[in-house]
């Protein structure tokens, strides 16, 4: 049996602009393995249909700016680049020219993107996504070892640029937070001496120790050093800390 998928793509007046081939399947007898499609050929599927549905909106957007929105003639072109974007199903390198702005825009003779102004992300947003996600759940490594055997993408990630990845968005998350709350100031503001005070006598237990950070035989692995301890009241439930090497000045957000 062969079974040959093609994509058909309409513009917004039903129109259609292309009617291609992108994959075609063999598949002789029935059984477990020939089931449906293999994880190769999904992936390769997923990637052929954004390349198409990609070019397609590409050339939309770059037929819209070329027309003045204010007298409708044509931009001039000034030159070609390229953009690339990285999305769930492979990095896309998209045609990027820049055109002239129209004598009517303005006196002063400018240039501008218009893929640049339409794309300002270089990630798409599912991607960055998915990255975040599972980095915060394992670590760098295998993170791009899980995304590289399941998605399409045609090179492998890099855990120096999934790590800053990472951190960038911890930061937009710190920066949404509420403003920090002082401690007991909804009990008491401006009082701290009408705070209740445990009761004596108050126990503290300090230890720490060193942890070589190494698998197997790697001596060339630092060390870090670990603090904790434990308060026990006379009365009450105790509590345990540990000891951080960056300081959180707003913990209580």
């Amino acid at each position: 049996m062969c079974v040959r998928i093609r994509i058909i793509l309409e513009d917004d007046q039903g129109i259609v602009q292309a009617d291609d081939e992108i994959a075609r399947l063999d598949r002789w007898g029935l059984s477990t393995a020939t089931l449906g499609l293999t994880l190769a050929e999904a992936k390769s599927l997923l990637e052929q249909v954004q390349r198409r549905m990609a070019a397609q909106q590409t050339e939309a957007c770059l037929e819209a700016a070329r027309r003045c929105p204010h007298c409708d003639r044509r931009r001039p072109l000034k030159g070609h680049n390229a953009l690339v974007v990285r999305t769930l199903f492979g990095t896309l390198s998209l045609p990027s020219p820049r055109l002239y702005r129209c004598a009517c825009e303005g006196s002063r003779r400018s240039s501008f993107s218009p893929m640049a102004s339409a794309l300002p992300e270089r990630t798409t947003p599912e991607l960055c996504y998915l990255q975040t996600k599972w980095a915060g759940l394992m670590s760098y490594g295998q993170t791009v070892g899980l995304l590289s055997e399941v998605l399409p993408l045609d090179r492998r990630l890099n855990t120096r640029s999934l790590r800053r990845r990472l951190h960038h968005v911890a930061e937009r998350l710190e920066a949404d937070l509420e403003p920090e709350r002082v401690l007991g100031e909804d009990r008491a503001p401006g009082a701290p001496g009408t705070w209740p005070r445990p009761e004596l006598p108050l126990t503290v237990g300090i230890d720490g120790g060193f942890v070589h950070a190494r698998e197997g035989s790697d001596r060339k692995a630092g060390w870090f050093e670990v603090i904790a301890g434990k308060s026990i009241p006379a009365a009450g439930a105790s509590k345990c800390f540990a000891f951080v090497q960056r300081h959180d000045d707003k913990p209580r957000r």
